[in-house]
């Protein structure tokens, strides 16, 4: 019999599918998948399965990052992140795109908010690959006018 922490994972994970699917998104990410993503080494300080189980939008971003990757056709190896540095952070970019996408489509712009600054730094980041430069500068502007649209709706929570 699973644990209540093993089925809250379990439900955290299949909501934020459910959410993907909804904006018609299909991954073929798993569980399993997410929980190996979470061992694999990364040369940053990064963010811990619990606080992304704590996020749907986040737990979004994590599924969608590891469906791209598998699409790639590497493998969710412990050094995968660290070994294949340039197709994972194009899985990355691609990840906060839709996370973004679908916090503005929530009107979440207490998470997009919360992500402005992170954005910001992965295109300051000297490891990500000059060709996803525009795509990570786009994806600040559209993040920080959506906030900035947002002051201007009182029913918007920033």
């Amino acid at each position: 019999m699973p644990s209540d922490r093993e089925s809250s994972t379990a439900r955290a994970f299949a909501e934020a599918q459910d959410l993907l699917v909804s904006a018609g998104f299909h991954t073929n990410t798993t569980l399993d998948d997410l929980r190996k993503w979470f061992l694999a080494d990364t040369a940053y300080a990064d963010i811990g399965l619990e606080q992304v189980l704590g996020s749907r939008l986040l737990l979004v971003h994590e599924i969608v990052e590891i469906y791209e990757v598998k699409k790639m056709g590497l493998a969710l190896e412990k050094d995968v992140i660290v070994k294949h540095s340039d197709p994972v952070y194009e899985a990355h970019l691609k990840a906060a795109e839709v996370e973004i996408e679908l916090s503005i489509e929530l009107k979440d712009y207490d998470h997009i908010k919360y992500r402005l600054d992170q954005i910001r730094s992965w295109y300051q980041d000297p490891l990500l690959p000059k060709r996803l430069r525009y795509r990570c500068s786009n994806l600040y502007k559209k993040a920080r006018s959506a906030v900035q649209d947002c002051q201007g709706h009182p029913e918007a929570e920033v």
